[in-house]
Formats: C-alpha cells, structure tokens, sequence
C-alpha cells in the first residue's frame, strides 16, 4: 500500500460513490485478509486497520485497494514468520520491543512489535485511545502500551522457564519521550497532562522491568503498524521483524522467497549489525582500512 493509497483511504465517499460502488464486495475481502494479518502476515495489519474504516461505506478507489492488498498477500504468501536459534544479537530468548506512533487527528495511530529469537511475538497496531496534544505524547502513549504487553510476556516467559535476567529493551524513536520517561524531575507545563502514562513507565523502568532505548526513525520496526512506507524500508523493516533477514544472511544457501530483502546483509554479522545498529568491521575490513591510511 502506497501513501497515495493511505491519502485516498482517509477521503470520505461521497454517497454517490457510495451507491456507485456497493454492489462490490468490500467487507468480505477485507474479512479473508483480517486472520493473516493478525497470526502470521503481521506487515498487512496496517492497511487492513485503516481499510475497516470504510466498512461502513466505500468508493470504487477504496476496493482497488483492497484488491492490491489481497494481491500483496497473495503474491508473498510463501513468506511468514521465521524463528532462529543463537542469531538474534540480542541474545537466546531475549525478550525485546519496538515502540511506535504517528500523530494525527483526531487520534494518533500506535504501534507495539515484541520480538523474540529474531521474530515477531506480538504486534498491535491500532489507534490511540485518547486524543495526543503532540507528538511526544503520542509516543509515551505506545511506549507506556509496549510496556505492557512486554510486562504480560515477561510473566509468560517465566512460566515456562525463560526467565528475563535483564530489563527488557524498548525501542523509541523520539527523543524527548525517552528523556522525560527516564527523568525524575518534575513535569513541565505541556506534559503534565500525561502524567499517569509517564508515571507508570517511569516505576516500571525503576523496578527494572523494562529500559528505554533510542531508535533512529529508519531502522524503527514500529513504523511498519503507523504509516504506509515506501517499497525499500518497507520489505527491510518487513523481514528484520518476521526473522527472514537473519536467516538468509547466516544461511546464504538456503532457499528462501524471491520477495525477501536483499540488501546490505551479506553476511550474518553484517545483518546483526543492522538490527543493532553498530558499526562492524570484519577482519579483512579492518586490514583494508589499516593500509589504506598508511
């Protein structure tokens, strides 16, 4: 789904493009691809939220587009999700989030995506409960939500014997949320309003159930639930959430779908890199980079 395609969903029909186009059948479409994109075909999740705000009337441009996704799916069925062992850099049954939201009005959409062994193990995308006065607020709103759920899977884990030593990660993108989440000052005047998402998030980062952590907007997994991306961010924010990207850089001959990345992983290290976001340097690299400054 393009952003164009995400602009023409937000325009209202008309009830002459309603009457127009209600003999195609919309819901029921939109129905078949509702179960993928909650069980296994997360990165559909989106476009399939927004697209059931039409339910209740749609254009002709509006089943277009549901008809270029039911083609999405179907053209990149062959892809899932994919769980690995002793490649994810954050560790072996490592508990990790992504948290994410794109302000708008009337309501902000939010994203959460925990991971674990290189793959998805939950992803909400959805909007917002309450109206967000800014961009900041709508952040510490996913964030305090990712929370949550990784709070529900820190107890699940340790049911079944994985317990998290360790705070699990949450990964934001902006910067003023994770500086007021992490401060125990006092709350300025355009913040105190959401003093209860902030003081929540605060206690649970004290009690060492989570941390918060910085993300740069391009490597945010989270903007796969907040906005339609263009093809290349997407199919790499795509197979770096559903574990294709490290499978296919640490075992290069295995067969894999045409449609996975292929970029800028061309071996596991480098792919682990990526997801951290380190520099890496092989030791071949590290030689070339010595003679070439002598």
């Amino acid at each position: 789904m393009t952003t164009l395609d995400e602009k023409q969903i937000e325009v209202e029909p008309t009830e002459a493009e309603v009457e127009s186009a209600k003999h195609l059948p919309f819901r029921e479409p939109l129905g078949v691809l509702s179960y993928p994109a909650s069980q296994c075909k997360f990165e559909m999740k989106y476009a399939v939220s927004i697209l059931g705000s039409r339910r209740s009337g749609w254009s002709k441009a509006h089943f277009e587009i549901v008809l270029k996704v039911l083609e999405y799916g179907l053209t990149t069925k062959d892809i899932g999700l994919i769980y690995s062992k002793g490649l994810d850099p954050h560790g072996e049954n490592t508990l990790y989030c992504y948290a994410d939201a794109s302000l708008r009005i009337p309501r902000s959409w939010g994203c959460q995506i925990c991971m674990l062994n290189g793959a998805a193990v939950l992803y909400k995308a959805k909007k917002q409960s309450k109206t967000a006065p800014s961009a900041c607020h709508s952040e510490i709103m996913a964030y305090f939500e990712g929370t949550t759920y990784c709070l529900g899977l820190r107890n699940l884990l340790s049911e079944l014997g994985m317990f998290q030593e360790a705070p699990t990660r949450v990964y934001q993108d902006n910067e003023s949320a994770e500086k007021i989440i992490n401060n125990r000052g006092s709350l300025g005047v355009t913040s105190r309003a959401m003093d209860l998402e902030i003081l929540t998030s605060r206690n649970r980062v004290e009690d060492q159930l989570v941390s918060t952590k910085w993300k740069c907007t391009g490597d945010m997994l989270a903007d796969l639930g907040t906005k339609a991306l263009a093809l290349n961010p997407f199919a790499r924010l795509r197979d770096s959430m559903n574990g294709y990207l490290l499978v296919k850089a640490a075992y290069p001959n295995k067969s894999m779908p045409s449609c996975v990345y292929n970029g800028e992983t061309s071996d596991l290290k480098n792919a682990q890199a990526m997801i951290m976001r380190f520099t890496y340097l092989s030791v071949d690299t590290i030689d070339d980079v010595a003679l070439s400054s002598e």
